[in-house]
């Protein structure tokens, strides 16, 4: 039997290997492409992973897996970070899935009830709100943290004060008797 090779890349004299170069070369075609074309589907695969996939729209329609996705503009959202169009997907159905939060509807809902339960949540949903309350909250666990090591420190001059007297006496009692 022949040991088995390993494959692995040969690296050129500037340190890249041919394997890389390649692999720039397939992701250049996407370059080429019409950017209107190609969007990013996110994808929830079957066992609950996500993976992101670049793919080329054809007829409203792409192909990923031998399985074939509908593309609806609906249900896009634009994400500036990438500069590219992101629709999200799960593995097994092949149409797209909204993923929109009307989070100000939440809140305009939640404000208009006079609970103070519900206020509580509406102070937590909001980021900057959250922030001062967080703030607050530690700016009074520290004055309260103030507050019990005076109390501790009165606790301790009481204690000292005790033991002085206890002494003092237990003292005077040992001296009298003897």
């Amino acid at each position: 039997m022949k040991p088995i090779k390993n494959k692995e890349p040969k690296h050129l004299k500037d340190g890249r290997s041919k394997y890389n170069i390649m692999k720039g070369f397939k992701n250049l075609k996407f370059k080429f492409k019409k950017q209107s074309s190609l969007i990013v589907a996110d994808m929830e695969l079957k066992s609950g992973d996500l993976e992101l996939f670049v793919v080329e729209v054809k007829n409203k329609t792409f192909k990923l897996f031998g399985k074939r996705y509908l593309v609806n503009e609906k249900y896009l959202k634009y994400n500036r970070t990438i500069k590219m169009w992101v629709g999200k997907y799960h593995e097994d159905v092949s149409l797209p899935i909204n993923q929109t939060i009307p989070a100000c509807d939440i809140v305009d809902s939640l404000k208009e009830v006079n609970d103070p339960e519900v206020q509580d949540v509406v102070n937590n949903i909001d980021p900057s709100i959250l922030q001062s309350l967080i703030t607050t909250q530690i700016i009074q666990k520290v004055f309260a943290g103030e507050k019990m090591q005076d109390i501790f420190g009165f606790i301790k001059i009481m204690l000292i004060l005790i033991a002085v007297g206890v002494a003092i006496t237990s003292f005077i009692m040992i001296s009298s008797v003897v």
